[in-house]
């Protein structure tokens, strides 16, 4: 007889707990907390596509299953471990799994990367992957204007130490958008070091680019290559028009 998705959840959960990576038993895990928004149990509501928030150190499919409805993404702890029968369920409905960050908010440098999917409907999962492997935070959100896309990612650049991406089949209205709008300093690029090259000519924080224009491993190492290098000083000859 063939283990079914809950019994290997729940010999994960108890080998983890005979390891001391899982809750106390009895223990209740810390709510979670969010915006000011959110409703039960941390979920960001709102239009089709919130995120969900774990909080306990191990994610099980008792836990999440009944909240990840239409969710698009499973926020968690960092470091958390996320059981074999939540990865089938993520997988299966296209939900990207994330690890939050405890140091810096999402929209903030020291690894921390504002992904926003614009009037797409591609799946960022696996170079969201790709990213966490590479040491990055990544909280990708869902858009469907690409205006509204623009004033969110300006008025995290207003708070200061931005770093965006945005991923859309709309990159021309997208650059235009954002840089119009100050404190943004919008690129693209076809390659990891064109990525680099382009970013430093202008000072660049937001990384524009076609999600179906790149295998997810190249879109990935461009994002990263995009990342490692920033924050990207503005050159002192063109910083009167471009601040």
């Amino acid at each position: 007889m063939s283990a079914t998705p809950r019994d290997v959840d729940q010999i994960v959960r108890e080998v983890l707990a005979q390891l001391g990576a899982a809750p106390e038993p009895g223990r209740t895990p810390a709510p979670a907390t969010g915006p000011a928004d959110a409703g039960p149990a941390g979920d960001v509501a709102g239009e089709p596509g919130h995120t969900v928030r774990a909080t306990a150190r191990v994610v099980t499919l008792a836990d999440v299953g009944p909240r990840l409805g239409n969710a698009r993404c499973l926020l968690v702890p960092p470091g958390a471990v996320v059981t074999p029968a939540v990865r089938d369920v993520l997988r299966d409905r296209g939900i990207s799994l994330c690890f939050a960050s405890v140091e810096s908010p999402p929209g903030t440098a020291g690894g921390t990367l504002a992904m926003v999917v614009a009037v797409s409907s591609f799946d960022p999962a696996a170079v969201v992957e790709i990213l966490r492997k590479s040491g990055l935070v990544v909280e990708p959100t869902r858009s469907a204007c690409l205006i509204e896309t623009c004033d969110r990612l300006a008025e995290a650049a207003s708070r200061g130490g931005l770093l965006g991406v945005v991923l859309t089949p709309h990159v021309a209205a997208a650059l235009c958008l954002a840089n119009r709008l100050s404190g943004l300093r919008a690129v693209m690029a076809a390659d990891p070091d064109q990525a680099v090259e382009a970013a430093r000519a202008v000072g660049a924080n937001v990384l524009v680019a076609r999600p179906d224009g790149f295998a997810p491993y190249r879109l990935g190492q461009m994002i990263a290559r995009f990342a490692a290098g920033a924050p990207y000083a503005c050159p002192e000859s063109l910083r009167g028009r471009l601040t």
